[in-house]
């Protein structure tokens, strides 16, 4: 036993648990507030549990990253810098939540808005074109939308573009985005609507209709959300 450890009286086995205990009490605070806003917000079940379980990962990976901590400063620096960084981050979550663009980013949010499958439009692999027939099953959404705008002006939709779980993330991305492009492209220039009322965001392969890793037609989609409320503040 060293001295140190003499001259305190305190075994390690005593206060050792105690510590992981303490640490473990605020991340046990966060993932149930995590867990009770967005089962308030409406947000699904399984978005949650994918959500959630992303606030553990640091934690899980600690023995890995821990000891590269000792080997640069001391760990009451990393714990100072992480909580300012943590306090910054917040701070910088705040101020962008007036920006029209938050919502596309924040699951909560976009969660709340009910959203239209375009069960007629759906892709092959691959690729972001709509046939013939597809556009103009695009009709009836595109009267909607229009009628929608003619009452109010400042009406905003966002079109969202999905893929399914075949292929990397990144490509995905960048698919997801060109589908639901091509969908706003059709719906401004062959029917109409303004484009200053449509926005697009392609997810990838995030939100599967169908929850399969292989091929799946009807994961590769667009969907449509009314997001003015959103925008105006008026969302509840």
């Amino acid at each position: 036993m060293s001295t140190e450890t003499q001259r305190s009286g305190y075994s390690p086995s005593l206060w050792v648990p105690t510590l992981y205990f303490a640490e473990g009490l605020p991340f046990y605070a966060v993932n149930m507030m995590a867990l009770i806003f967005y089962s308030r917000m409406g947000v699904s079940n399984m978005t949650i549990t994918a959500t959630v379980s992303l606030l553990g990962l640091p934690w899980s990976l600690k023995p890995l990253w821990s000891p590269f901590l000792e080997m640069y400063r001391t760990k009451k620096f990393f714990v100072v810098a992480t909580e300012f960084i943590g306090g910054l981050s917040l701070g910088l979550l705040a101020l962008c939540l007036p920006l029209p663009g938050y919502f596309r980013y924040s699951v909560a949010l976009r969660e709340r808005m009910p959203r239209i499958d375009l069960n007629t439009v759906n892709f092959d692999t691959g690729s972001w074109e709509l046939t013939v027939s597809q556009i103009e099953k695009l009709a009836a959404l595109a009267e909607s939308l229009n009628r929608a705008i003619d009452r109010n002006p400042r009406e905003v939709f966002l079109i969202e573009g999905h893929t399914d779980a075949v292929g990397n993330d990144v490509d995905n991305l960048s698919l997801s985005d060109r589908r639901a492009e091509s969908v706003a492209i059709v719906l401004t220039q062959q029917f109409n609507v303004p484009p200053e009322n449509l926005t697009t965001q392609g997810y990838g392969s995030q939100y599967l209709k169908i929850p399969t890793p292989g091929p799946e037609r009807a994961n590769r989609r667009v969907t449509v959300r009314r997001i003015t409320p959103l925008l105006t503040g008026q969302a509840r």
